[in-house]
């Protein structure tokens, strides 16, 4: 990558680089397209990839309650400061 194209990136991301930072800046993202270059092609010769092709499968568990509802109601109303009608009052917020 080269410098001018750093720059107008900079521009466009409303950076400050002195030339040091563009040339630094240039290398490494260099080197990144480099390496990205890399895993397309390490794809392309691994093959196709997509999950159809794949041998996968949906695990799933059954939707259980694992709670008694309603069984720690009164424990919970009993150790709150205030409470009215089976609901914990609070503090008015907004």
């Amino acid at each position: 990558m080269d410098t001018e194209l750093v720059k107008k990136l900079a521009g466009l991301s409303r950076l400050e680089l002195d030339e040091n930072e563009t040339q630094k800046m240039a290398t490494d993202i260099g080197a990144i397209l480099q390496y990205v270059d890399q895993v397309k092609n390490a794809v392309s010769e691994i093959g196709d990839l997509n999950v159809e092709n794949a041998d996968t499968r949906n695990v799933t568990r059954e939707d259980v309650d694992l709670n008694d509802s309603g069984k720690n109601t009164e424990k919970i109303l009993a150790s709150a400061p205030d409470h009215e009608n089976g609901q914990i009052k609070v503090k008015k917020i907004l």
